[in-house]
C-alpha cells in the first residue's frame, strides 16, 4: 500500500472512529479531541515535509516553460534576442509555443500512470533532470527546427496519483470532472498569456528592453500574496467554488479595463495588469481545491487533476 493510500486510510478510519465515538455520548469528547489533535498533527506534517519540496519543484517546472517570454524580447535593442538570432516570424513563435503545449497535454496522463510503476522518488526525480537538461540544451539552439523539438520534449517531460482501471472509468464517467475542466480551460487563457507574454505585454506598455522584463516582477510578486491568502481563506472558510468564481470575475474586468483605457495611460494600465495577474493565478489553488474535494479515492484524484491540467493546458 503506497504512502497517499495509508493516509487515506488513517483518516477515514479516524473520522469513523469519531462518529462511534460521538454516539458513545459526552463522556468520549476526550478521546474525540484526542483523534481530532493527532489528525491535525498528521496534516502538519505532510504541509512542512511535502509542500516545500512540491512548491520549489514546481517552480523549476514554471521557470523553464516560460522564459522563452523573456528571450523573445531580451536584448532585442542590440539584435541578439531569440527572434532576430533565429530569424523567427510571429507565427513561428507561436507554433513553437504551441508544440510545447501539445506534448503537454499529450503526455499528461501517461506520465501520471508511470508513477504507479516507478514511484514518485524516481519518476519525478527522473523528469526534473530530463526536463533541466532539456532546458540547458535550450541554449545551444542554432534554428527554427531545433527550438521547436527542444521544446516538444520539454512539454512532454514535463507532463506529470495513481488510480486504478476501476478509479480511472469512475473519473471519467464523472461529469463534474469535465465541468472543472472546462473552468479550468477558462482560466488557461490569461494564466498562459500571462505565462508566455508577459514582457510582450509590458512592453505594450511604454517599457523596453531591460526594463520590460524587469517590470514583469510586480505583477507576479503581487500575485504570490493574493494566491496564498486566497487559498488560505477558501480553505478556511470552505467556500472553494465562491473564491474562485469571485477571482475570475475580477481577472476579467481588470483585463478589459486594461485594454479600454488608452495607450498612454501606462501608470493605469500597468496596475490593471497587477490586479489581473493577481486575480487569475489566485483563482487556480481555490478551483483545484475544489475538485479533489468532491472527488473520492486518492488515486481518482490525481487523474482527475491530470485531466484538468491537460485540457487546461490546449489553450
Amino acid at each position: 500500500m503506497s504512502f497517499s493510500q495509508n493516509i487515506e486510510t488513517k483518516l477515514s478510519n479516524s473520522h469513523i472512529e469519531g462518529n462511534e465515538l460521538e454516539k458513545a455520548g459526552p463522556a468520549s469528547n476526550i478521546v474525540i479531541l484526542e483523534q481530532h489533535e493527532t489528525d491535525r498533527r498528521l496534516l502538519n506534517k505532510l504541509d512542512c515535509r511535502i509542500v516545500p519540496s512540491v512548491a520549489f519543484v514546481y517552480l523549476l517546472c514554471y521557470l523553464d516553460r516560460s522564459n522563452i517570454g523573456n528571450a523573445k524580447l531580451l536584448n532585442s535593442e542590440s539584435g541578439n534576442s531569440l527572434m532576430k538570432s533565429l530569424s523567427l516570424t510571429d507565427l513561428q513563435y507561436t507554433i513553437t509555443l504551441m508544440t510545447f503545449l501539445i506534448a503537454f497535454v499529450f503526455f499528461e496522463v501517461p506520465s501520471n500512470y508511470c508513477l504507479k510503476r516507478f514511484g514518485p522518488s524516481r519518476w519525478i526525480a527522473f523528469l526534473m533532470f530530463s526536463w533541466g537538461a532539456i532546458t540547458i540544451s535550450l541554449g545551444t539552439v542554432q534554428s527554427y527546427g531545433a527550438l521547436v523539438g527542444i521544446r516538444f520534449l520539454l512539454g512532454a517531460f514535463e507532463a506529470q496519483s495513481r488510480a486504478t482501471w476501476a478509479e480511472a472509468k469512475r473519473t471519467l464517467l464523472a461529469w463534474p470532472v469535465w465541468a472543472h475542466a472546462v473552468a479550468t480551460f477558462t482560466i488557461s487563457v490569461p494564466f498562459s498569456s500571462l505565462s508566455l507574454f508577459s514582457p510582450t505585454i509590458v512592453a505594450g506598455l511604454g517599457y523596453k528592453d531591460l526594463d520590460a522584463q524587469l517590470f514583469t516582477v510586480p505583477p507576479y510578486a503581487c500575485a504570490y500574496f493574493v494566491t496564498l491568502s486566497l487559498a488560505w481563506f477558501a480553505d478556511r472558510r470552505n467556500q472553494r467554488s465562491l473564491v474562485a468564481a469571485g477571482s475570475m470575475l475580477v481577472g476579467a474586468c481588470a483585463f478589459l479595463a486594461q485594454g479600454l483605457l488608452p495607450e498612454n495611460a501606462f501608470k493605469v494600465r500597468f496596475g490593471l495588469l497587477c490586479v489581473a495577474a493577481s486575480a487569475s493565478f489566485g483563482s487556480i489553488p481555490p478551483l483545484f481545491g475544489w475538485l479533489s474535494a468532491n472527488i473520492r479515492g486518492t488515486g481518482a484524484v490525481g487523474l482527475a487533476i491530470a485531466i484538468n491540467t491537460s485540457l487546461g493546458g490546449m489553450y
